[in-house]
């Protein structure tokens, strides 16, 4: 099981074949926002895969325009 730092704070933004990512948040809450669909949809398919590798009692708030979605 992976552990994350108590103190880990984050304000990424990752880009992949074009699209776009910014995740921000710090302990074990973090906020997910897209610039556009294409790609919440593009890591969307990235996270599914690596669904798994996600320390346990982290919780992802996913934001697109003014549609958040929280995933526990």
């Amino acid at each position: 099981m992976l552990q994350l730092p108590p103190s880990l704070e984050l304000n990424l933004l990752i880009e992949h074949e074009g699209y776009q990512l910014r995740l921000t948040g710090r302990r074990l809450r973090f906020l997910a926002s897209f610039s556009t669909l294409l790609s919440a949809a593009h890591f969307a398919r990235q996270f599914w895969i690596g669904r798994h590798l996600l320390p346990t009692n982290v919780s992802v708030q996913v934001r697109w325009k003014w549609v958040t979605i929280s995933i526990v």
